[in-house]
């Protein structure tokens, strides 16, 4: 599974579960070179999901994907808020229901 089949698959559980999703897509720069045109730092996560109280911020990679550096950085930073969960999601997380029960 790709992470951007991984992500759709989340994207849709995440909708019908009531969460409020938050995704910055790429785009297509004048060069013709695919970047996501953020403002700020570097690295923010894939998916920002919010529910009632609990928040959800989650950096999404293939099976053997890595985080860089800024990646991991927004994503200990956003552990430190009460009612986060900051984290890495797998294909495998996926497979194994992790992913389902972090949702609901």
């Amino acid at each position: 599974m790709s992470e951007s089949e991984l992500q759709a698959w989340v994207i849709e559980l995440a909708n019908l579960l009531g969460w409020r999703i938050h995704h910055c897509r790429t785009a297509m720069n004048s060069r013709g070179r695919w970047m996501t045109p953020i403002q700020g730092d570097p690295g923010f996560c894939d998916l920002l999901l919010l529910r009632g109280e609990r928040g959800l911020a989650v950096e999404l990679k293939a099976q053997r994907g890595n985080l860089t550096a800024q990646q991991a950085d927004w994503l200990a930073a956003w552990a430190l808020i009460p009612g986060f969960l900051a984290g890495v999601w797998r294909p495998l997380d996926w497979l194994e229901g992790t992913i389902e029960r972090l949702l609901r």
